[in-house]
């Protein structure tokens, strides 16, 4: 049974924060978000943030970088985002067909 990461009621930036920063914490996926993560995404914990929206031009990131990261975490880790809130995956959910 997956779980959720973040609450669908924050922005979409700030549900992504939530992300990163769980799995940064999380034994199994912290040397992933250190070495990985890092590596494509160096300017991230340098943002700047205007409420709960990344100030993109005050971080001089394109408009699209946080959605950029919300494609790499699916991509690369069991999280997805359904009905506009992020979960964790656990290995009994993931099909190996998919």
């Amino acid at each position: 049974m997956s779980f959720p990461l973040s609450s669908n009621h924050y922005s979409t930036d700030d549900q992504i924060a939530d992300v990163v920063s769980f799995l940064s914490n999380d034994d199994t996926y912290s040397t992933l978000m250190d070495t990985r993560f890092i590596a494509e995404f160096p300017e991230y914990n340098e943002l700047v943030w205007s409420g709960s929206w990344v100030d993109t031009e005050s971080s001089n990131v394109d408009l699209e970088y946080m959605s950029w990261v919300a494609e790499w975490l699916e991509n690369y880790t069991p999280v997805f985002w359904e009905e506009g809130e992020p979960y964790m995956a656990e290995p009994d959910d993931i099909d190996p067909e998919d």
